[in-house]
């Protein structure tokens, strides 16, 4: 269990094990993280590995421009990343789209399955 340095709230983080579930205990509410789709929780990891590959970088180079850009991540996030096992907060989209020179747009494009099926056509 952690405290909050600002707001001196005690928390536990995302659930160690399934990355479920966030518990804050200022009011003991859980927050439940559901997946994206198909059991994914994020929606633009297929992209980001896309992209990766196309700069011919390996997750280990991609964690390594990421932490000299400022952002603490590591080779096992960026592979939980690709393959939807993991939310993407929104600042590490900025750092991402930073290093992989593209924009936070492209990485939330849907491919053309994706459209169909959010479409129902």
């Amino acid at each position: 269990m952690n405290r909050n340095k600002k707001t001196g709230v005690k928390s536990k983080k995302i659930c160690a094990i399934h990355r479920t579930h966030i518990r804050t205990h200022k009011r003991g509410c859980i927050m439940k993280l559901y997946p994206y789709k198909n059991g994914k929780y994020n929606a633009s990891g297929c992209k980001i590995r896309e992209l990766r590959k196309k700069s011919n970088l390996s997750q280990e180079q991609l964690a390594a421009k990421l932490q000299l850009a400022g952002l603490n991540i590591n080779q096992k996030a960026i592979s939980r990343i690709e393959t939807g096992d993991r939310v993407i907060p929104d600042f590490e989209l900025l750092y991402i789209s930073k290093v992989l020179s593209c924009s936070i747009s492209t990485l939330l494009e849907a491919d053309e399955n994706e459209n169909k099926e959010i479409s129902g056509v």
